[in-house]
């Protein structure tokens, strides 16, 4: 478990969207150290998944990218990128999720869960058509064939 956090630094439109797994003051205090700006934690969410989370939220911010993981955005902006992943991932208390989804970041990371998924039933034994039963319980598109051959290399049943 740890912690996604997002630091502003007061008086500048710029925030720094890190995380750790030590206690937020003491992260606050090292950053603080070593920064002309007085530095505001804004939002932090406890997570499993921090890690994954921030490379996602640092991906779509990436045009908007200041200097090591400081970014050009809002609160707002910030705290929806991250409040929408925590809540697709789960485990997460963040945020309210508006509606305007940013498709490739979510894509980028039901397909990654997907492909997990479909790898684990075959490993466990699904054949295709369990697959696909298996996929529609959870609210994933069908399978193609070349899909389906790769997870099978994938997890050594080829």
């Amino acid at each position: 478990m740890g912690t996604i956090y997002v630091i502003n630094a007061r008086g500048t439109g710029i925030r720094k969207i890190g995380i750790t797994d030590r206690g937020m003051d003491t992260r606050l205090n090292e950053l603080q150290t070593g920064s002309f700006y007085d530095l505001v934690v804004e939002m932090t969410t406890d997570t499993r998944m921090y890690r994954e989370i921030e490379r996602l939220v640092h991906a779509k911010f990436s045009a908007r990218h200041v200097r090591g993981e400081w970014f050009e955005v809002s609160l707002k902006e910030a705290c929806d990128a991250i409040g929408k992943l925590v809540a697709f991932i789960g485990d997460g208390d963040t945020a309210p999720i508006t509606e305007d989804v940013e498709t490739p970041v979510i894509r980028s990371v039901r397909k990654t869960e997907r492909d997990k998924l479909a790898i684990d039933a075959i490993k466990r034994g699904a054949n295709r058509e369990t697959l696909r039963m298996i996929f529609r319980e959870n609210g994933y598109d069908g399978l193609d064939n070349n899909e389906y051959t790769a997870w099978r290399i994938e997890a050594n049943e080829v």
